[in-house]
């Protein structure tokens, strides 16, 4: 299978990239498949009718933990943007009016701190993926 270049052209032939789809090929139960993966990160190949284009992959999803509680977000996602989507699964997080991120139950609020090291995180705080966050009294 041969290579497949797409060159996106910008306002000058200085910005000019390529993305390549790169051949390779699978072999499941003894059905063997030519593929083709897209090497630009973020990018996905779209095969519509024979002809070959290249997409958005779509938001790299990541885990993390709210007091043993496992939620998703968008890789990058601050908890402004995460707190109002469907991965709030509960609705119980809110913004505070200081930008502090609060868990919110029966009229209670409880402050979301970094590994309980009082670290509050607020709004504009990118939630990480290699942090274990949980609830804390008192804001910051």
């Amino acid at each position: 299978m041969k290579e497949y270049i797409k060159k996106f052209e910008s306002a000058s032939a200085a910005d000019n990239y390529a993305i390549t789809a790169v051949p390779f090929t699978t072999t499941i139960s003894g059905s063997t498949t030519q593929n083709l993966r897209c090497n630009a990160e973020g990018k996905k190949l779209v095969n519509n009718g024979g002809d070959i284009s290249v997409a958005d992959a779509g938001p790299v999803l990541i885990s993390f933990m709210i007091r043993g509680n496992t939620y998703q977000a968008e890789s990058g996602m601050t908890w402004a943007q995460w707190v109002p989507t469907d991965y709030n699964e509960t609705g119980n997080y809110a913004i505070e009016s200081n930008g502090e991120v609060v868990f919110v139950v029966n009229g209670s609020q409880l402050y979301v701190d970094a590994g309980g090291d009082a670290l509050y995180q607020y709004g504009n705080d990118v939630i990480r993926e290699d942090w274990i966050y949980t609830h804390g009294v008192g804001g910051g």
